[in-house]
């Protein structure tokens, strides 16, 4: 035991931290890091060689107190999905939708959630959305294959979430998110069988705040569902970007890939052209789906744009690669690839990339929004016309088709059409 403690030391496995230093081009330091200083290492090492001497017990760190395992501190409030969830011993599983009533009836303001499944060997992740009061979405739970709703919606952003490695949420003073009155909560769990049948029951908790925050916070991903990385390349890049229409204050990010995830970087571009790095993952490693919280919020002005970098080892080289031979695409199972950039932020006005999807926005206007407004706030760049690059990834192509004078984007008088439309269903 005290040579595997050594080696995953020495060898910077142990304790699981990815990103690279802060140095002049970064926007670091992280509040979460969780790495040793080489300082301490030492100190550990040394005091390893020397016998493991015990040192005066006055002098440990009073041990963390847990309220039942909840990381967050004692839930005002625990919500769980109605039944156990049945996991098989082989195969795979389609994503489980669990849509549960939470109970809440007036608007709650949250300083901190966690979500936790009860049988974390498993799950590869759980995603949690808010289901508004009036839209579709009965009680209950149904399993699908991977579909267009699931991708856009996991990529549109997430209410709460669950991954290996994956941080609770705790807000700092004047952050904290919403959960309107009348919602529901949908639960995406996506479980990877070991072997061993068995259940699993998830969980979300979460600590009220007694009023508004000044900052309310939200989250987007910015993704590439185009995915078709060649066989045996050890090194292929994907790249994607988000605009900023308005000044977004970001607090954290989350990357996410597959197997074949090789590295990870976020970098930001100013007005000016002028390029920095927010986040960057040389060795990016599936098995800890880590966050990284900055501990300095960056602040982006208006017209800034945040790009994702992410390669794939796709060859024999790869420990990891389930076939080295094959194409791999975009897919929920582990032997499929994902790249998503998810970023944690908040806006006084406006959205990064909210709910660009056909379901968003028929939501949006059947909330009373014209489709005036709809279409300014998916108009990312302002150019009074939609781009593909604008519209929802996964019909894309279908909604082009509505750019009936052939000029290559959808102006408002063609998006009313798709607006009419909507409206109907």
């Amino acid at each position: 035991q005290s040579g595997a403690i050594r080696r995953v030391l020495e060898e910077n496995i142990m304790p699981p931290w990815f990103a690279v230093k802060p140095k002049e081009d970064f926007v670091g330091p992280f509040a979460n890091d969780c790495s040793l200083a080489q300082s301490d290492k030492d100190d550990f090492l040394k005091w390893f060689k020397t016998g493991k001497v015990v040192g005066n017990a006055t002098d440990a760190p009073r041990p963390r107190m847990f309220h039942d395992g909840w990381q967050i501190g004692k839930p005002d409030k625990i919500i769980s999905v109605a039944s156990p969830i049945a996991v098989k011993a082989t195969g795979t599983m389609p994503y489980q939708n669990v849509i549960v009533e939470t109970g809440i009836t007036d608007t709650k303001y949250l300083k901190a959630i966690e979500v936790r499944p009860s049988a974390r060997e498993v799950v590869h992740h759980i995603l949690v959305f808010v289901v508004p009061e009036g839209a579709a979405g009965k009680g209950g739970r149904r399993a699908t294959a991977a579909s267009e709703e699931d991708d856009e919606e996991a990529v549109n952003g997430f209410f709460a979430a669950y991954a290996p490695g994956y941080d609770a949420l705790v807000f700092n003073e004047g952050f904290g998110k919403s959960l309107p009155g009348g919602s529901k909560l949908k639960f995406q769990i996506h479980y990877t069988p070991n072997g061993t049948a068995t259940t699993d029951r998830p969980e979300i908790g979460m600590i009220f705040l007694d009023e508004k925050p000044e900052h309310l916070v939200d989250v987007v991903g910015v993704a590439q569902h185009r995915l078709a990385i060649p066989p045996r390349n050890s090194n292929f890049e994907v790249t994607v970007s988000q605009a900023v229409p308005k000044e977004a204050t970001i607090l954290a990010f989350f990357p996410h890939m597959h197997l074949r995830g090789k590295s990870f970087r976020y970098e930001a571009i100013f007005p000016d052209g002028k390029t920095q790095i927010l986040l960057d993952i040389p060795q990016y490693d599936f098995n800890w789906q880590l966050s990284y919280r900055l501990a300095n919020p960056v602040t982006l002005p208006a017209g800034s744009t945040i790009r994702a970098f992410a390669h794939y080892d796709n060859s024999s080289g790869n420990p990891a690669n389930p076939d080295p031979n094959k194409t791999v695409r975009w897919g929920p199972q582990t032997y499929d690839e994902m790249m998503i950039g998810y970023i944690e932020y908040h806006m006084d006005e406006g959205s990064l990339g909210m709910k660009r999807s056909l379901a968003g926005i028929r939501e949006e206007l059947g909330s009373g929004k014209g489709m005036e407004v709809v279409f300014k706030r998916i108009d990312t760049n302002g150019d009074g016309k939609l781009s593909a690059d604008e519209l929802p990834e996964a019909q894309k192509d279908r909604l082009m088709r509505l750019d009936r004078n052939k000029d290559g984007a959808i102006s408002l008088e063609e998006g009313k059409v798709l607006g009419n439309l909507l409206r109907r269903k």
